[in-house]
């Protein structure tokens, strides 16, 4: 076990470094993976504006929502289809000798909990677990994820309905913000990312959804109360989607409120720098990355040899992150196993 103690990392910091692109590709409404650029969107620069209103609300009832058709969906099984639609002769290789992967979700979810546990304010739902599975060579983390959100969500809808307002499906394109927003078709890259601390390194690949190109240059789009974009945890869960996924600008739609009956409207969008951004957080992302590099460093050493499986849990009453071995069979049946495929690639 693990106790988190902030104090422990006032002087401790992680770097993140070497972040690249070996893969960019699409993945298809019956989750295919094709290595190509054809579910990419682009931004629409005009709409950057302190003038703007777009209704978030619009369509909802025609919403396709993601998340609610993959729940049943095993969590490692998207990277295990990438994997095997990769050339490369090992595993290792396809993955350039990262020693972990998994979805961004994953390690920010991980490296967040330094900051957001409080041994005072702490709620039973602040509760997580993952699985880690090691194959070939690499340790795969998924997230059991609890889905507390209503297909058709207002919260979930609104962020894609913006989405569609700043995006076409090619350079140039013409807007459609009139067609029902299906999100099950994506365009992911996987990010090779390094993390260190005190000399030491892990390598990590990082499944990174990308929003928008402007260009050839990934940006992060999203949605913001006014009066709250400047907040610490939102700030942070910003800097570290981006820094793991390629991209040094965050586009911003502006909401007056969270009210669903009257808040979800966009009237101004700006653009932020990623580096603007970490100004203001006095470091809290480095101490997040050496938070992560610790925790990522015990599970290696609790995943020795092949085909090894472990629980990792996050205790908020007990302040601890919990990580014990299982089964391979435990973590198939908690919907944390690997492909057939996978298994002999």
């Amino acid at each position: 076990q693990f106790a988190i103690r902030k104090q422990n990392y006032n002087s401790r910091c992680g770097v993140l470094s070497g972040q690249r692109s070996i893969s960019e590709y699409s993945v298809t409404v019956d989750g295919e993976v094709i290595n190509d650029r054809s579910n990419a969107r682009y931004l629409i620069e005009e709409n950057i504006s302190d003038h703007v209103f777009f209704d978030l609300k619009k369509g909802l009832e025609t919403f396709t929502d993601r998340d609610a058709s993959i729940r049943g969906d095993p969590c490692l099984f998207s990277i295990c289809r990438w994997a095997c639609a990769q050339q490369g002769d090992t595993v290792e290789k396809v993955f350039e000798d990262a020693e972990f992967a998994g979805k961004r979700g994953v390690f920010i979810k991980i490296a967040n909990t330094l900051h957001s546990y409080h041994p005072q304010k702490w709620k039973p739902e602040d509760a997580w677990s993952m699985v880690a599975v090691k194959m070939s060579g690499v340790i795969l983390i998924g997230w059991e994820k609890i889905y507390d959100r209503d297909e058709g969500d207002i919260t979930t809808y609104s962020g894609y309905k913006f989405h569609q307002y700043m995006t076409t499906d090619s350079p140039n394109g013409e807007p459609d913000t009139d067609s029902p927003i299906d999100i099950r078709p994506a365009f992911n890259m996987m990010v090779r990312s390094n993390i260190s601390v005190g000399g030491r390194t892990l390598k990590i690949c990082c499944v990174s959804q990308t929003d928008v190109f402007r260009g050839d240059e990934p940006i992060n789009l999203k949605t913001a109360v006014e009066a709250k974009r400047n907040g610490f945890f939102r700030i942070l869960d910003e800097v570290l989607s981006s820094e793991l996924g390629l991209v040094k600008f965050v586009v911003t739609g502006m909401k007056n409120s969270n009210d669903s009956t009257d808040g979800y409207f966009i009237q101004k969008i700006e653009t932020r720098s990623v580096a603007d951004l970490k100004r203001s957080l006095n470091g809290a992302e480095k101490r997040s990355y050496a938070f992560l590099f610790d925790i990522l460093s015990l599970v290696k050493s609790v995943l020795e040899g092949e085909e090894v499986a472990c629980d990792i849990s996050f205790v908020p009453k007990r302040g601890i992150i919990l990580i014990t071995p299982i089964s391979m069979e435990q973590a198939k049946e908690r919907k944390n196993g690997v492909t057939p495929e996978f298994v002999t690639r």
